[in-house]
């Protein structure tokens, strides 16, 4: 096909722009590997309501990651140890790098374009590896504004720590050779603590044209069942959202649309058979569009964009639970030195109980999901092929066909599976 035609010719398109006055949101977290601090990450994200989620140590079950919402967009690196999340559909991502031990993705705010990177490096590992590739991002970049969230396991005073270790050296080396500021607050709670032992593990760096901008930076007193903290930084550029616009077209209003569309209809007929040349198809086709849009945006509601929602399994029982073991957590860092282990133990235990209910209550939702579902091959038969579904909840699928086809999932190491062949028959 020869599309000459179509050169320098603007076609109109159903776009609106969405601005919010709220600044840019980012919010980060080590997730230690933990299924339950995986699985309540999604309410914690409608609570806080971030634009962009910098992950590190997520759970993986069979080489994906379980409990992010299909609208969610994902992008991990390629040992799945560090991920970027962008909860929000209205934000356009653009993947810039995808490496071992880190990810880098660019978006638009209202005033400028920024990179945003995650990255993580065992302690286990050297740290040089993860540095080097957040190195070839920098260099790639020159003079452009880059935002980090990085657990780097160094310690160093400039970041909270009490000491410096060999570690530590080496990242301020290159914090320093990079031209990057620390964002971190040296006076901060730690973002970390396991038993008695607290650390300050979790980095937010940032380059040096983007010191300028007003930046926020926060540890949350969040429960995130993890043994690290959420951190919250906030950077004074609004997120502005383009849209394909999307009507409500199952509601009525047709004999409308049809009226408002049948007054122009004939005319643009006759000027579509009367074209002799592609200047002339191309105006008349503008014209057929900008019609169609037009007509619908008189005889049709707009559909609402997507919002951060709450997970469907979340009760007001598990509202209330996280609320008391967060209130046990203040009271044992409150408490005097000679109570404090005392109080931590039966903060521990209450955790515990609230991991537990919420495993209960994911699978208690998976289950109603299921039953309540009417036809064999909707949401919960997509979400299986999804490799959404654990193994303990594949006895919840209403038939025995999409039990097979989900343990049959389970069993390979395929991505995505498509519709076995021959197509199950199920007879309803």
């Amino acid at each position: 096909m020869d599309n000459s035609i179509f050169e320098n010719t603007q076609f109109p398109y159903n776009i609106a722009t969405e601005s919010s006055n709220e600044p840019l949101k980012i919010l980060q977290i080590n997730l230690a590997r933990e299924k339950a601090a995986t699985n309540q990450r999604q309410e914690t994200a409608s609570t806080i309501k971030p634009d962009v989620i910098l992950v590190q140590e997520q759970y993986i079950n069979n080489n994906v990651i379980p409990g992010i919402p299909q609208t969610w967009k994902t992008f991990s690196s390629s040992n799945q140890k560090a991920a970027i999340l962008i909860p929000s559909p209205k934000l356009k991502p653009a993947l810039l790098a995808t490496k071992v031990n880190m990810v880098a993705l660019k978006i638009q705010t209202s005033s400028f374009p920024i990179t945003i990177v995650s990255a993580y490096s065992s302690p286990a590992q050297n740290v040089h590896t993860t540095l080097q590739e957040i190195q070839e991002i920098i260099s790639s970049l020159p003079e452009e504004k880059i935002i980090i969230g990085a657990d780097l396991n160094g310690h160093n005073t400039l970041w909270g720590y009490r000491s410096n270790d060999n570690r530590g050296k080496d990242i301020l080396d290159f914090i320093l050779a990079n031209n990057l500021n620390i964002i971190n607050k040296p006076d901060a709670i730690p973002t970390f603590q396991r038993n008695n032992s607290v650390g300050w593990p979790d980095l937010t760096l940032c380059s040096q044209s983007l010191i300028d901008s007003s930046i926020n930076w926060e540890v949350l007193e969040e429960i995130s069942l993890s043994d690290h903290r959420y951190i919250e930084t906030t950077i004074a550029s609004t997120v502005a959202n383009q849209f394909n616009k999307r009507y409500k077209t199952r509601h009525g209003n047709h004999l409308r649309f049809l009226n408002i569309l049948g007054k122009e209809i004939y005319h643009l007929e006759r000027k579509i058979k009367a074209a002799r040349n592609s200047g002339e198809l191309n105006n008349a086709t503008i014209e057929l569009q900008t019609l169609i849009i037009n007509a619908c945006s008189k005889s049709f509601k707009i559909k609402k964009q997507l919002l951060i929602t709450k997970p469907n399994w979340w009760t007001e029982q598990l509202e209330i639970h996280k609320k008391k073991v967060r209130a046990l957590r203040r009271r044992a860092q409150r408490a005097p030195e000679i109570e404090r282990q005392a109080r931590y133990q039966v903060f521990k235990k209450e955790k515990a109980k609230y991991e537990g209910h919420i495993k209960q209550a994911r699978n208690i939702g998976w289950r109603k999901f299921c039953s309540a579902a009417s036809h064999p091959y909707g949401k919960q038969y997509k979400a299986a092929f999804r490799k959404s579904v654990f193994p303990s909840q594949i006895p919840y699928l209403k038939t025995e066909t999409q039990r097979e086809v989900c343990k049959r999932q389970h069993k390979t190491s395929w991505t995505r599976f498509s519709f076995p062949l021959p197509f199950p028959q199920i007879t309803i």
